[in-house]
Order: structure tokens, then sequence, then C-alpha cells
């Protein structure tokens, strides 16, 4: 490069900089106490705000013959509340009476027909 007329700062590859600190995440309930961001992701930590689904709080909306299919995703559900911080009980299931919907209709017809807002409070639909 030299040969070129080309040169470079002695100084150039020592960028200034700060290192910041570790990223925590901090329980809003007690301020002084805080843990490490990779120990929350790890799941070492226990949730702040934990979800709690209790029976028929929620709702699990599905087509005729996907039966199975909405099963196995509360049976997942059930498996990964531990690790998630959550609490699910037995979802308020809602068929649509056909094998697929023919559109957001479909489902809003079967979830205003089906489901009391004052009882659900979440709604899962499986297209």
């Amino acid at each position: 490069m030299t040969s070129l007329g080309i040169t470079l700062e002695s100084d150039m590859a020592k960028p200034k900089c700060k290192v910041l600190e570790e990223a925590r995440v901090i329980d809003p309930r007690n301020e002084k106490q805080s843990y490490p961001f990779n120990d929350y992701e790890k799941g070492n930590v226990a949730m702040l705000e934990p979800l709690i689904l209790k029976n028929e709080s929620w709702a699990l909306v599905y087509c005729k013959g996907d039966y199975e299919t909405a099963e196995s995703f509360y049976a997942n559900c059930k498996k990964a509340q531990g690790r998630m911080g959550m609490s699910i009980g037995e979802p308020y299931y809602v068929e649509i009476p056909t094998a697929r919907a023919k559109g957001a209709k479909d489902y809003l017809d079967a979830i205003k027909s089906e489901i009391n807002p004052k009882d659900v409070k979440i709604i899962v639909v499986l297209i």
C-alpha cells in the first residue's frame, strides 16, 4: 500500500468507545433486585408477572375436523407453561361447523355466538 502512496494512521484501529454494563432485568417490585438478561432468557428467573388462565377463561377456536390439532396445541401449552411462567387451565373450545372457514366472517360469527366477553379474556384462533 505504501508503494501506492496509501498510509494508515497508527491509532486508526483503536476506536474510542465506552463498555456498557451487562443487560439486566429489573424487578419493578424491588428495584434493588435485578437479574442478568441471559439468566432471564434461559428461564432461570421467575416471570415477574405470570399469566394465569383459569379453566375456560380463554378460548380456542378451530374448524370442524381440527379438534386433534386444537388438543395438541393445548397439550403443548401445558408442557411449556412452567417454563413460560404461566398457569394454563382448560380452554373453552369453539368449533366452527364447517371443515374450512370461508373467511374472517366465519370466525367472527362463531366467536360472537359462542363466547361471553365477560368470561373469556383471550381468544386463540387456529387457522
